[in-house]
């Protein structure tokens, strides 16, 4: 790959669904913090060129891992991501944004979707989805039409970089190809790994407990 990529790890979410377990980045797994396994996958895989951490804890991050830029993290993901694309110098290249809270990445699959720009990583969903409204069901949508998003998702950084700089204060984003759908760019699916969850709750812990547990 000739352009420079990049990747953004985010980081600094508020783990309120963890409960007492606290700080889902910084939690126990296997012996090492969540966020580590992240940092390694990056480091292996043969695409990236430079990886940020965009975090709430700067030197407790520091302290993991000292060979990645740290970045302070914002007061909403929007202005968290920014944070980090912010610290890139490059004009463009490509980046790649992940949840450092999915630690059963494989560089694989990053170099993998990194090779497909712009794209995600995602997998079929298998149960029916209702939309609802006010307690009640409004539509069944096509199964075969609906996947659930995973990360990495990578895009061309001169281009994410307008999309996240265009962010009108208040507006939520849960995934930054929507970003992308917004400015009518097309983003393709890779197909995505099973068991790349994302730790939520104490309980998507262990079930990644018994996942990484698989890897080996």
């Amino acid at each position: 790959m000739n352009m420079k990529a990049i990747a953004i790890i985010t980081a600094a979410g508020s783990s309120q669904r963890m409960g007492t377990a606290g700080d889902k980045i910084f939690a126990d797994l296997c012996g090492k913090p969540v966020l580590q396994y992240s940092i390694e996958a990056f480091q292996a895989a043969k695409s990236v060129d430079e990886i940020i951490v965009v975090c709430s804890d700067v030197e407790k991050v520091r302290k993991l891992c000292d060979c990645v830029t740290i970045v302070k993290g914002g007061n909403s993901r929007a202005e968290s991501v920014l944070n980090g694309i912010n610290a890139i110098d490059y004009t463009d290249g490509i980046v790649l944004i992940h949840d450092g809270a999915r630690p059963l990445i494989t560089p694989r699959l990053i170099d993998e979707v990194a090779a497909n720009c712009p794209a995600i990583p995602a997998i079929p969903v298998k149960d029916t989805v209702k939309i609802c409204r006010n307690g009640f069901i409004e539509s069944t949508p096509a199964r075969d039409l609906l996947e659930i998003a995973q990360t990495p998702q990578v895009f061309g950084l001169r281009e994410y970089r307008k999309a996240v700089e265009d962010v009108q204060p208040g507006v939520v984003f849960t995934d930054d190809a929507m970003l992308m759908e917004q400015m009518g760019i097309k983003v393709k699916i890779v197909q995505g790994d099973e068991r790349n969850i994302k730790i939520t709750t104490p309980e998507d812990l262990k079930i990644a407990e018994v996942l990484l547990d698989g890897f080996n």
